[in-house]
């Protein structure tokens, strides 16, 4: 008798140690989104990456997901290193024809209430995930590439993307419609 009750004694004390301990082997699911942050985290602060801005379908819909606070705050920022202190009050995506070609493309444009500072960044869309447009970011969670148009006209002196003479794409701003100067800043973050 007394070797049943050790025998089932023992049993039910290596069971618990094997649930505990494959319990504990296994993290939660809240564990697991900590962990992919993490490791998403430290991605970026070591080197550049991509982020999601919004989307696009066939109908010509476009729409910010991201944070526009977010957005609206990367691009100020980028600004006031310009020495440019303005408030931006429109954060959208526009889509365009390449200047000289039939290529499509989106970008991302902040604009102040008076639209005399403009300051844009090109979206490319997601290489598996259809109808996403993504940005390049630094490790300094800046867009990799920055273009902005500065001038005293409401119309004219926008951003757009141009093909030069070397084969190179490039971000150029349009002459201002009243001939004000158009001033035209292009930043590559690291």
């Amino acid at each position: 008798m007394k070797k049943v009750k050790l025998f089932t004694i023992a049993a039910l004390a290596l069971g618990a140690v094997l649930l505990s301990c494959s319990a504990n082997d296994e993290p939660t699911d809240k564990q697991s989104k900590e962990i992919a942050l993490n490791i998403i985290e430290q991605k970026q602060k070591s080197s550049s990456f991509e982020k999601v801005i919004g989307t696009y379908d066939t109908d010509g819909n476009l729409t910010v997901t991201a944070d526009k606070a977010e957005l609206r705050n990367i691009f100020q920022n980028r600004l006031k290193k310009e020495g440019i202190t303005i408030v931006l009050d429109k954060i959208e995506i526009r889509e365009d024809v390449i200047e000289g070609t039939t290529d499509k493309y989106y970008y991302l444009i902040g604009m102040n209430r008076d639209t005399t500072v403009k300051v844009v960044t090109q979206l490319f869309p997601h290489p598996t995930l259809l109808g996403v447009l993504i940005a390049q970011m630094s490790h300094s969670n800046e867009f990799k590439k920055t273009c902005v148009c500065d001038g005293l006209c409401r119309r004219g002196c926008s951003p757009r993307l141009y093909t030069a003479s070397d084969g190179v794409i490039d971000w150029e701003c349009l002459p201002c419609s009243n001939t004000t100067d158009c001033r035209k800043t292009i930043t590559d973050s690291p």
